[in-house]
């Protein structure tokens, strides 16, 4: 019994371990994403409408910014190519370009939110193998009182 419950209390360690690793790889994606996103904004002369913070709000903002800014103008540049492919298709050809720009901001946004949807689940998943850590210490500490008496 003792050994079971040795190996399941090492498979915990283990598991903080991998999750440790998966929060701090995350962490540096989103960064690096992060500052490609500000480059690319700064490339269209945009807002890049990020927050910094790694909790639901920056996730939130994230999201809101991918439908409204980048779809958003994804669809008024889709809209104004398709009025000029008739009357003016020098300007239909121009509009190519910066909504280029804004589908690779959609496309590193939306890497950006799945990034940090793991992040926050991995956190989260943390969290709750911590306290599972912790309680196990206390019945490893406990059970070693007893053991001495």
């Amino acid at each position: 019994m003792l050994a079971s419950s040795l190996s399941v209390y090492q498979q915990l360690l283990t598991q903080l371990d991998t999750n440790r690793q998966t929060i701090h790889d995350n962490r540096h994606e989103l960064a690096a994403i992060r500052q490609q996103i500000r480059e690319l904004s700064a490339l269209s002369k945009r807002d890049p409408r990020m927050e910094d913070d790694a909790d639901s709000h920056g996730l939130h903002t994230s999201k809101v910014a991918a439908q409204y800014d980048d779809c958003g103008s994804i669809i008024a540049y889709a809209e104004q190519v398709r009025r000029h492919v008739y009357d003016n298709i020098h300007e239909a050809e121009e509009l190519l370009s910066p909504m280029t720009q804004s589908m690779d901001l959609l496309k590193l946004r939306v890497r950006h939110i799945r990034l940090l949807e793991g992040l926050l689940a991995a956190q989260e998943n943390g969290l709750r193998m911590e306290i599972q850590q912790r309680n196990a210490d206390a019945c490893i500490w406990q059970l070693a009182d007893i053991l001495k008496v």
